[in-house]
């Protein structure tokens, strides 16, 4: 059910932030002169409160938990960065867009807890076989599903989605839920299928504009 779907998340990103407090300890807590044999306890406490931190986000969200806590510890958490973290946790909601590939045989399951959120854009002209003469028959371009995997590899989940020229806006709103998006739409195809390379590049770079690396 829900509570377990977010306890099974929440305990996978709690394990990379653990890890990580621990391998870094020494940078995340406010107490600059702390001796070396200290770096340990102090990281595993910074570890605890991570933990703590994802259980009470996740667990408030989907219902599934319920607390008033009140605590101070002599330790310093981002605060921001770790709800952006569990928020990439969360798979990206593309059920507006129009699924045009017929598959996406050979992509690797995307990590679930993820640095970061990443799309890679591709366009498919209708008017042409296949979708262009840089397409596969399912649709995507043949170095699509590999790029993908690469992102996936690193760390990284990478959604395939093609861009519709008549549901401009629904991409765009949808883009904002990426912290990277890679465009390998061959020049002249936007054009070629309908749509505006203008309006297009606008919109990305409206997205640079947001902060979204494009």
């Amino acid at each position: 059910d829900a509570c377990e779907r977010s306890l099974h998340t929440f305990a996978m990103l709690s394990t990379r932030l653990a890890s990580r407090v621990v391998a870094r300890g020494s940078r995340l807590f406010s107490s600059s002169a702390a001796s070396a044999s200290a770096i340990p306890h102090r990281a595993l406490i910074g570890g605890a409160v991570a933990v703590g931190a994802a259980g009470l986000y996740y667990g408030n969200k989907t219902g599934c938990l319920s607390l008033d806590i009140t605590f101070k510890l002599p330790v310093e958490i981002d605060t921001a960065q770790l709800v952006r973290q569990l928020r990439r946790c969360e798979p990206a909601d593309l059920s507006s867009l129009t699924k045009v590939a017929k598959d996406d045989l050979g992509l690797l399951p995307q990590p679930e807890a993820p640095t970061y959120r990443t799309a890679l854009v591709e366009i498919y002209v209708r008017s042409a076989p296949y979708g262009g003469s840089d397409k596969s028959s399912n649709g995507h371009r043949y170095d699509s599903i590999p790029f993908a995997n690469g992102m996936i590899n690193a760390g990284m989940s990478c959604n395939l989605v093609h861009y519709v020229h008549e549901e401009h806006d629904k991409f765009v709103e949808a883009m904002k839920q990426f912290d990277a998006i890679i465009v390998r739409c061959n020049p002249g195809q936007i054009k070629a299928d309908g749509g505006s390379q203008a309006k297009f590049d606008d919109a990305m770079r409206g997205l640079q504009k947001l902060g979204i690396q494009v």
